[in-house]
């Protein structure tokens, strides 16, 4: 398990990324299983919003909001997940970082057929996470892919095609994000994580 990078407000992702949701909520709609013990982890690909404002019940989509998970459903966030991350990768190299993405917000119930989960966009909360935490950005959109949206898919030594518990764990530090808190002491403290 590692940290996401924070985004900056320029950062783009191509429709039909992969990205990776995380967290504790039911495993299926109703909640028959339960909450799982373990962390749990899904595939969900990206859609361009415009797709998603023409499904029912999801014309209310905005630009702070970002839709991803699978035209026939089956893998999802679900309840209990709400607030949990979406990381996506940030390149094809096994070494970059991960970025957050967006945060589980909404949806029509869980893993259905053209029903994907809406997620906040993060991106366009940078400014106000800078302002209230000043907390920089670690990730600046025009500086990943050559100023192009992010495209590179999660690898699948991290995803398995259904849902499942993460399973990579890194303890290098260096592989991480680089976090700024706006003055060297917090700096010094908190340890700069290193990202492209």
């Amino acid at each position: 398990i590692r940290p996401a990078c924070l985004p900056d407000k320029d950062l783009c992702i191509k429709p039909g990324t992969v990205c990776v949701v995380t967290g504790w909520g039911f495993t299926d709609e109703k909640g028959a299983a339960g909450f799982p013990t373990q962390l749990q982890q899904a595939p969900v690909k990206i859609f361009d919003n415009n797709y998603c404002k023409k499904l029912p019940h999801y014309g209310v989509l905005t630009d702070n909001m970002l839709c991803a998970g699978w035209e026939e459903g089956e893998i999802d966030a679900c309840g209990g997940d709400s607030g949990g991350p979406l990381s996506c990768k940030v390149s094809d190299d096994p070494n970059s970082p991960w970025v957050l993405a967006g945060t589980v917000s909404w949806g029509i119930g869980c893993a259905r057929k053209k029903s994907p989960g809406v997620y906040s966009f993060l991106p366009m909360y940078s400014d106000w996470i800078r302002k209230n935490t000043n907390i920089r950005p670690a990730i600046v959109g025009k500086n990943i892919n050559n100023g192009k949206c992010l495209g590179s898919n999660a690898p699948a030594a991290v995803v398995d095609p259904e849902p499942d518990v993460i399973k990579e764990l890194v303890e290098d530090e260096n592989k991480q994000c680089l976090f700024h808190f706006g003055n060297d002491e917090m700096d010094d403290k908190f340890g700069r994580i290193k990202s492209p």
